[in-house]
């Protein structure tokens, strides 16, 4: 999906990628959310537990902006977070989350 409010930039992409769905942003931003809440691009079948909690995981991004603040180089701002990765094949119960 392509959105913009400039006419010239959706004629353009319409015409290079038709298989692209344009969508030419009004002048009146007030009627963005009425605008957005029509196009359905972005819909989700289903709403995973962990869609539910992104609100708490945007908090945490605050609060860990502000901690790295404390810190006067990136390496000790890391080491402090003690994050552990793990990689591994999505599962099959993985498969809604992963899209």
């Amino acid at each position: 999906m392509f959105i913009d409010d400039n006419p010239a930039e959706c004629e353009l992409m319409q015409q290079m990628h038709p298989e692209v769905t344009t969508v030419l942003l009004p002048s009146d931003i007030s009627s963005y959310p009425a605008l957005l809440d029509r196009l359905h691009g972005f819909d989700k079948s289903v709403i995973s537990k962990e869609d539910r909690v992104k609100t708490q995981q945007y908090e945490n991004n605050a609060k860990r902006s502000e901690h790295q603040s404390s810190f006067e180089d990136p390496q000790s701002y890391l080491e402090s977070l003690q994050t552990a990765i793990a990689i591994v094949v999505a599962r099959e119960q993985d498969q809604l989350r992963v899209h």
